[in-house]
């Protein structure tokens, strides 16, 4: 007769296996938490465009873009006098180009959208419904633009580009129970970490060649709507 003795048992599987159920209640129990506190927003205002000038082959290059409208939907996830915010939005911007050496096209110019997502974490200074806050996160970008000059050099595959910035911002909410909104104006810089074109390109068979790449930062002012009745 076989006798299993309890020091030959491996528990490190149940164990495991205890801890990952563990993990997951805790995990599920945190998101329905959240899911039942979270409140469905919009905003609108207008981005202004803050381009990095890189020094290319001649004097008279530059890439301009004052900006455009600015409009997204964003969840607000309340934990006491923190709030996890991940948001999208979408922005249309015009740009005019001047390069050196092709008078016959230059400048060049047209628009380019920009696909944001960013997550920010937002602490409200009360707990109060009417509250100053200021908040700070990574957001992540797709830009395409509609004229092929410009999609050539965006560094990116199929004429777009992907690039990563930090937001940091402030506002104020203030919350109308009886409309079932919150009103939230706040003003947001999101500072470029990448170049959104290449650092030497080619347009109409003139190379180009910069001294870095070119960065695009942002400048948001706008004013968020909070439906407080999907709380």
């Amino acid at each position: 007769m076989n006798v299993t003795h309890a020091q030959d048992f491996d528990w490190s599987a149940p164990v495991r296996r205890a801890v990952r159920s563990i993990v997951l209640f805790l995990v599920g129990s945190l998101t329905l938490t959240l899911a039942a506190h979270a409140q469905l927003g919009a905003s609108l205002g207008y981005g202004l465009n803050v381009i990095s000038q890189p020094n290319y082959s001649g004097p008279s290059n530059s890439f301009e873009s004052t900006g455009g409208v600015n409009a997204g939907l964003f969840y607000n996830f309340p934990v006491g006098q923190i709030d996890i915010r991940p948001s999208m939005f979408f922005q249309k911007n015009d740009f005019s180009w001047e390069l050196d050496g092709v008078e016959i096209f230059s400048p060049i110019e047209g628009d380019f959208r920009v696909a944001g997502f960013a997550f920010d974490l937002r602490y409200r200074f009360s707990a109060d419904e009417n509250s100053p806050y200021v908040l700070l996160g990574p957001e992540v970008n797709y830009v395409a633009a509609n004229r092929a000059e410009l999609r050539t050099v965006l560094d990116y595959e199929k004429g777009s580009t992907k690039y990563t910035r930090i937001n940091i911002g402030a506002g104020y909410r203030v919350q109308f129970p009886s409309l079932g909104i919150a009103l939230e104006p706040e003003v947001r810089y999101s500072h470029a970490l990448a170049g959104f074109m290449e650092q030497d390109f080619i347009v109409h068979t003139i190379e180009y060649s910069g001294d870095a790449q070119r960065s695009m930062s942002n400048l948001i002012f706008r004013v968020g709507f909070t439906f407080l009745g999907f709380e």
